[in-house]
């Protein structure tokens, strides 16, 4: 009796809130406006002055350094009937933050009091000029760092925290370093638009529709909740799951249970989702080989999912694959900020900031080959390739993000070039999916220079630009084994270089997940399949053995679409 009393007090409740939906107006927040030559408003009077400080002269940086771009942080009690992420949008793009032709302002939210959270919320969006770039795959990570100040009040710590690890992003997309700690019109997508509507309206009637039938749906499922259940019938309509918390962009689950945030309730329930890139703290226990290598505030992170699909199917008894669980990304360092410039994935010379040579770049795919980048010194690695470039490339294999020279890619290179030999000390500006600037000198001592480098690092360049042409000429790598045919000479009228900053712990997805046999069933804590229980794409482990590499374009979701289509075709048949 005393549970069925308590569905009839659900239905009233569903019934009274959903009521509420139908006058949004009395619930609405008003957005804060924001004054201009400002970038932050502490509405719900959380932050110091020294914090509001911090973010301007971040900015200062940013907008100098970084095409205009800008940080804003906001503070409100509450957001009314919008989630924290719409709210967000609509303030982001009210206020037109970074700059109106690049599109690359970040804004910082914080909630105090929210629906969802006992302890506020907090969320971190972005403009689309940040669209695939290291920002908007690291975006979730970088939110993350802010949880456990948020969590104990320390406000300002939390604004101080992510915003240093924005603009230090920021900056390493642009190729620039900040001093120090470490607008307008951008719009960002998708997002709320809202705001109230008039009365009398098509589209006021429209919505009236929409959220009567929503009210409708929410009445008819409660009933079926108070009714049915006693009756069993509680499955048709989902059951009881497990909470899920989300902040930031694809913010994590809520805090560990006994046991560890895998434990919880077993039960037979279908893994969903994707990886666990949006799960800071999954990402920190399974990716060791991108952990081990950062240090405790590097924020490691990914584009996809918070690994509830993973989680479910472990509370449901699967068993991992061992770790370190692979990803695109995070463990290794491409010869730039990324592979498609200027020269994609060419195996040219690479040297460590220290002027120093330290690998075979044409060792395997790219991602095996930028493994080794991961242990070289902190600062800026560098591809150096000679003037006969667009035919070096010709003696490169196939392969992902390399430069696509049977259908005319190339060609941009001669403008490239000439634009660094006319650029001098200043170089080149070159943008594709980051910007580099692209150097041009008449020797290696000159280039160096250009590059920035002095002292023993200077000699070290000049040294090591000698020594390669020597192992050119004898058409044998005795230092690192790159195969012959790869050994292209820097001996032209003028050599090239450009150079971006060591940078770890930044995703696309992961790759690795739940064990599985042959029909993709997850596999039990005694290697048994456990029934009915199966895995597939990024929930699924092995797919990649040890680790991710990109040989061929698409191999990824490729493999993810036919693994989730045998597996239909397999359940089909029992």
């Amino acid at each position: 009796m005393k549970n069925f009393a308590k569905r009839i007090s659900a239905l009233v409740l569903a019934v009274v809130v959903s009521a509420a939906v139908l006058c949004p107006a009395a619930f609405a927040a008003q957005l804060p406006s924001l004054p201009k030559g400002e970038c932050v408003v502490d509405d719900a009077g959380v932050l110091s002055s020294s914090t509001v400080q911090t973010i301007t002269e971040l900015n200062a940086q940013l907008e100098s350094s970084c095409s205009g771009a800008q940080i804003g942080v906001l503070t409100v009690e509450y957001t009314g009937n919008d989630s924290t992420e719409d709210y967000a949008t609509q303030a982001f793009n009210a206020w037109g933050i970074g700059s109106s032709s690049k599109n690359n302002g970040v804004l910082i939210l914080l909630v105090m009091e929210s629906a969802q959270y006992a302890d506020g919320d907090y969320y971190l969006t972005y403009g689309d000029g940040f669209r695939n770039t290291t920002l908007a795959k690291q975006s979730s990570a970088i939110a993350q760092t802010m949880e456990d100040q948020f969590a104990a009040k320390d406000y300002d710590g939390a604004v101080t925290t992510c915003a240093r690890n924005v603009a230090n992003t920021i900056a390493d997309i642009y190729g620039v370093s900040l001093s120090g700690s470490t607008g307008n019109g951008s719009t960002v997508q998708p997002g709320y638009q809202g705001g109230q509507s008039s009365g009398g309206s098509t589209l006021t009637d429209i919505l009236t529709l929409v959220v009567g039938a929503v009210l409708l749906i929410v009445i008819i499922r409660s009933m079926a909740y108070v009714f049915a259940s006693p009756c069993g019938w509680l499955w048709c309509f989902g059951g009881p799951r497990p909470p899920y918390r989300r902040r930031g962009r694809r913010g994590p689950p809520p805090p560990p249970p006994p046991g560890g945030y895998y434990g919880g309730p077993r039960g037979p329930r279908p893994p969903r989702g994707g990886g666990f890139g949006g799960n800071a703290e999954m990402c920190r226990d399974l990716l060791i080989e991108i952990s081990d290598y950062c240090s405790d505030d590097t924020a490691i992170g990914g584009m996809d999912d918070d690994g509830s699909g993973i989680q479910l199917g472990y509370w449901a008894g699967g068993r991992l694959e061992s770790r370190p669980l692979s990803s695109m990304g995070g463990n290794y360092v491409y010869h730039c900020n990324s592979p498609g410039d200027p020269i994609g994935t060419t195996a040219a010379l690479w040297v460590n900031c220290h002027g120093k040579r330290y690998c075979n770049e044409g060792f395997g795919d790219i991602v095996l080959a930028a493994m080794a980048g991961a242990k070289e010194p902190q600062g800026k690695i560098f591809t150096v390739f000679n003037d006969t470039i667009r035919t070096d490339l010709t003696y490169q294999a196939p392969g992902h993000m390399a430069v696509d020279y049977a259908n005319g890619e190339d060609e941009k290179l001669d403008d490239i070039m000439q634009g660094a030999i006319d650029g001098g000390d200043a170089g080149y500006e070159v943008t594709g999916m980051s910007t580099v600037t692209v150097y041009a000198g008449e020797d290696a001592q000159q280039l160096g220079q250009r590059l920035g480098f002095t002292g023993t690092d200077l000699e070290n360049f000049v040294a090591t630009v000698a020594r390669y042409n020597e192992l050119c000429e004898k058409g044998v790598d005795e230092d690192f084994a790159k195969e012959p045919v790869l050994l292209r000479p820097l001996n032209g009228k003028h050599i090239f270089a450009y150079g971006a900053e060591k940078s770890m712990g930044s995703m696309l997805v992961t790759t690795g997940g739940l064990l599985t046999d042959d029909n993709s069933q997850v596999l039990g804590e005694d290697f048994e399949p456990i029934k009915g229980l199966f895995a597939a794409g990024n929930n699924c482990g092995g797919r990649f053995g040890f680790q991710y590499s990109t040989s061929i374009p698409g191999e990824s979701l490729g493999l993810a679409n036919t693994q989730g289509m045998m597996v239909g075709q397999y359940v089909a048949a029992l």
